[in-house]
């Protein structure tokens, strides 16, 4: 459809950025590595920016996602599990509350007052929940399902990509862990809904078996991680069908990421799958049919691809 040159400037360089639709407009941007969060505009203009790395307010370990809730206020979702809220100009911290929650990996927004979080319970095992049904105005846990540990065909593969990305459609939930060949679906209350296998002919399935024995070097890993693929990210589209984002890593000691796209509805029948899309997959708008990448030709992820989803 069209290409985005996002602005930058002394303060402002687009490193590993991830973008949500702004309700008020343009994009809302999370930088993990530059630990920042940002607003564009429709065009990208860079309209404000905020945060840096450390632990005081307004700063972050490694920001996850940035939302906009009904109200107008910001909150920035950060790894180790704190909730920053912004005014809606995202000039002032209007404070910060602690999850206790790490390795959190998504958010969505329930209502204005609750979040559905991504991440595992401080001092919890792997096998913990995963999703948390969290209230805004009592900084508390409603309550936490989903606990995929233990379903996982190579546990090796689930230590490395053991993040779990989700999103709310109504009252129905679809989950994923990113070293699993499923979709995962619960209610809100966080009864189990079913589960469906990506119906995919290109996605390389984990192994059942693990490495051999321990790896001794980078290119060694490198090559083991390569011969798999990561679910990295799910949505749902307008018709109640399923947007599924993978990406495979090459052998190189880079490890550089090609992402790949797969449609699917609920009962698991695929609508579409396209491959390498992208080194980098942004975001998508699914009430628009619309996803945001960075072009394989471009040299850094400030130039974006604006594409419409095929039906």
């Amino acid at each position: 459809m069209r290409t985005l040159e996002v602005e930058e400037n002394d303060d402002v360089v687009n490193v590993t950025p991830t973008l949500r639709i702004d309700a008020r407009g343009g994009f809302l941007v999370a930088d993990h590595r530059e630990s920042q969060i940002r607003r564009y505009s429709p065009e990208g203009k860079l309209l404000w920016f905020a945060g840096r790395r450390g632990q005081g307010p307004g700063e972050f370990y490694s920001v996850v996602t940035v939302i906009r809730l009904a109200s107008g206020a910001i909150v920035a979702v950060d790894r180790n599990g704190r909730l920053t809220f912004w005014d809606a100009e995202g000039q002032r911290v209007t404070r910060t509350a602690e999850t206790r929650l790490i390795r959190v990996s998504d958010a969505e927004v329930v209502d204005d007052s609750t979040l559905l979080i991504a991440g595992v319970g401080e001092g919890l095992g792997d096998n913990s929940p995963r999703l948390h049904v969290w209230s805004i105005d009592r900084n508390a846990s409603r309550r936490s399902f989903f606990a995929p540990w233990a379903r996982q065909r190579n546990r090796a593969a689930a230590g490395v990509g053991g993040y779990v990305m989700t999103a709310v459609r109504g009252d129905t939930v679809v989950s994923t862990f990113a070293s699993s060949d499923t979709l995962y679906f619960h209610t809100l209350d966080g009864r189990d809904a079913g589960q469906v296998a990506l119906n995919s002919e290109s996605f390389r399935r984990v192994p059942r078996e693990g490495p051999s024995r321990t790896m001794s070097n980078t290119r060694e890993a490198s090559e083991w991680l390569s011969s798999f693929d990561f679910v990295a990210d799910v949505d749902w589209l307008p018709d109640g069908a399923v947007l599924v984002a993978y990406q495979g890593i090459d052998a190189s000691p880079a490890r550089r990421r090609t992402w790949h796209l797969l449609a699917q509805d609920r009962a698991g029948a695929r609508r579409w799958e396209s491959r390498n899309v992208s080194p980098q997959v942004l975001g998508t708008d699914p009430g628009t049919r619309t996803i945001f990448y960075v072009p394989p030709d471009a040299d850094a992820p400030n130039r974006w691809t604006v594409a419409r989803l095929p039906d």
